[in-house]
């Protein structure tokens, strides 16, 4: 009775309903978001429920309600463990990031020295002594290039 139903109102067979319902929880699948997937399966079995059974819409709702707010809080809690784990991640690189820079600057100032020594036996004017060759600078002046 049902089944004649569903085919008078719709038009369509039941099972063509059935498969356009899994087309959300096939695309959460490939997606691989867990709980992407888990709200379409939600969402199509509370559609499946109301379609055969529409007696049934208060407690399919109360049911459908209770478990899409613990799929919720279950979203924010993986959430937030991600971005504390990416907060992390930024601390530590850029504790590298200022790590390497003092090393460089430390690198470039020894570079000057032996460059200043050299240049100071090869010469011996006085003007020459005042202008040294090469100077040192920060790496954080320059701007950031991409490489290909």
């Amino acid at each position: 009775m049902q089944f004649d139903r569903i085919v008078e109102i719709l038009g369509l067979w039941p099972h063509y309903v059935v498969a356009g319902l899994a087309v959300p929880i096939v695309v959460g699948v490939l997606a691989r978001k867990v709980v992407l997937t888990l709200f379409s399966a939600l969402l199509s079995l509370l559609s499946l429920t109301l379609l055969f059974d529409p007696a049934s819409i208060g407690p399919a709702l109360v049911v459908a309600s209770a478990m899409g707010s613990f799929l919720i809080a279950l979203e924010s809690l993986i959430e937030r463990r991600r971005i504390t784990a990416l907060n992390t991640q930024i601390g530590e690189l850029t504790d590298r990031l200022v790590t390497l820079e003092a090393a460089e600057s430390r690198r470039l100032a020894i570079e000057v020295r032996k460059k200043r020594k050299t240049f100071r036996r090869t010469s011996g004017t006085a003007d020459s002594l005042q202008s040294p060759p090469l100077s040192v600078v920060r790496l954080s002046e320059f701007p950031p290039t991409r490489e290909t």
